[in-house]
């Protein structure tokens, strides 16, 4: 058994350290800067852990071989994860994604819950680990982080971490709405048959799925908050032809869906967008939706998982929700009548804006001035050196 720990001991410091020397190796740019100091000090510490488990194992006594073990396979467990998440995206940062990575920064920079916190780009479907005591984690699709179309995406996911930093308020107001939900649901005379038993069961799962749900509302009103007109836009472009279940689930499959249908988060984006005095933009989002629905022949049907009863107190809850995660608000930072991008003068968003306008007035040539902007915005970004 000594022998055994002994090498699995070996072997593992000898991972770790070529860890440390990788990133000590990775010149990053300033927008890393503090995920690699995080991946640093992560690995660094432990390399001094292991040093301790070393001693354990030396003083050859059987009686703790077993929580030696324990101890090593748990820090190895962590150690995997690390290595396949946090080192594999540095390693594999691309100079090309800068401006991605620009964006979150500037983000992260507006808001008190994310500034100066770090933060990575792996590649996947869109999505984000939202953690708050690690570095928070940003999927995007290799191709979306080349494309400032997509970019407003960004801040559906920033909305989960908005969610996640405040979870207890969050959760007391989705609760408050999960109360209001069953009793609208609850019949007002019950009786003790088969069927009242069955649709009791059924409502309870409806109130169950809401708290999923009403995270997702959420973070679209997050995203509608912090790019107006640009997320109404990259929201249908991106989600309008995800096959006909964007438009109707059958009720089975509803039962614990993370998502809403999407049908759904449109008439909620619809609504805010109005209130937000985007009225013209709301209103061809929702014709556009409404020529795919009658289009394709879609029975708008929810099974009692919404309601257009319920949509007052969700949107009710909804504003209680931004109030307390307070996102940035589009109309604070863009200015959609720019010409060209200055990066000395203009935000981020005001190049989201300026990128959706170029796209609107010429489709066709779209693709050309992205690729040509983006490239010389790489070549003229200066070098931040190693960091």
């Amino acid at each position: 058994m000594i022998d055994i720990l002994r090498n699995s001991h070996s072997e593992f410091l000898r991972e770790v350290k070529i860890a440390i020397e990788l990133v000590q190796k990775k010149e990053v740019v300033k927008e890393l800067a503090p995920f690699k100091q995080w991946l640093l000090l992560y690995y660094r510490s432990l390399h001094s852990r292991l040093e301790k488990v070393k001693y354990y194992i030396e003083l050859n006594e059987q009686t703790i071989f077993s929580n030696i073990f324990n101890n090593l396979s748990q820090l190895q467990r962590g150690f995997r994860v690390i290595n396949s998440k946090f080192l594999s995206s540095l390693h594999r940062h691309r100079e090309e994604e800068i401006l991605s990575l620009r964006i979150l920064e500037w983000l992260h920079s507006i808001h008190t819950q994310t500034t100066g916190k770090p933060f990575l780009i792996l590649d996947g479907d869109f999505g984000i680990l939202p953690t708050v005591d690690l570095p928070v984690t940003y999927y995007f699709p290799v191709t979306s982080q080349f494309s400032l179309l997509h970019t407003p995406l960004f801040f559906h996911e920033l909305g989960h971490f908005l969610y996640k930093y405040h979870k207890d308020e969050m959760d007391a107001l989705v609760k408050e709405f999960q109360k209001k939900l069953e009793g609208r649901l609850t019949p007002p005379f019950q009786t003790n048959d088969a069927n009242s038993e069955n649709e009791l069961k059924k409502n309870k799962v409806i109130i169950e799925t809401w708290y999923e749900w009403m995270q997702e509302l959420f973070c679209d009103a997050v995203g509608l908050s912090m790019g107006g007109n640009t997320y109404l836009k990259t929201f249908s472009q991106y989600l309008r032809i995800g096959g006909r279940t964007t438009f109707f689930v059958p009720e089975n499959d509803l039962a614990k869906r993370s998502h809403p249908v999407t049908t759904i988060r449109i008439k909620f984006l619809v609504v805010r967008a109005k209130k937000l005095g985007l009225e013209k933009e709301a209103s061809i989002l929702e014709n556009e939706w409404m020529t795919l629905i009658q289009g394709l022949g879609i029975n708008e049907e929810y099974f009692g998982y919404y309601l257009d009863s319920y949509a007052t107190d969700i949107s009710s809850t909804l504003d209680d929700m931004l109030i307390e995660a307070s996102p940035m608000k589009f109309s604070d930072f863009s200015d959609p009548v720019i010409i060209e991008f200055d990066p000395t003068k203009h935000n981020f968003l005001q190049l989201i804006f300026l990128a959706w306008k170029k796209h609107d007035e010429s489709p066709a040539d779209y693709h050309k001035w992205e690729s040509d902007f983006i490239s010389e915005y790489v070549k003229n970004y200066p070098n931040a050196g190693s960091a």
